[in-house]
């Protein structure tokens, strides 16, 4: 769990074990934050599922983006500037 994203660079997303398992990225911050990186889904990890909480506002602008895998807004905002691409049997979902 993070307040928000920020900058630019690389979020790296393995797993240490076995078997392929998506990995959750929760952020709950309050503020503004802008992100305008790649998240890298290495080996024996299926994708990230990212839910976005907290009443902030949280931008992703890199339309190279296709490892999220399930992504739910609980609360805030969460904006995608560019293409939104989600793997294979991928949801979105949004909650008011």
């Amino acid at each position: 769990t993070l307040s928000g994203l920020t900058g630019t660079g690389t979020v790296i997303v393995s797993n240490n074990s076995t078997s392929a398992a998506s990995r959750t990225l929760t952020l709950n911050g309050t503020g503004n934050y802008t992100f305008d990186g790649l998240f890298l889904i290495q080996a024996n990890t299926a994708a990230v599922d990212l839910v976005k909480g907290g009443t902030g506002t949280q931008t992703l602008t890199n339309n190279q983006n296709s490892g999220l895998r399930a992504t739910t807004v609980n609360n805030g905002t969460l904006n995608f500037n560019g293409n939104v691409t989600h793997s294979n049997n991928g949801t979105f979902s949004a909650s008011v």
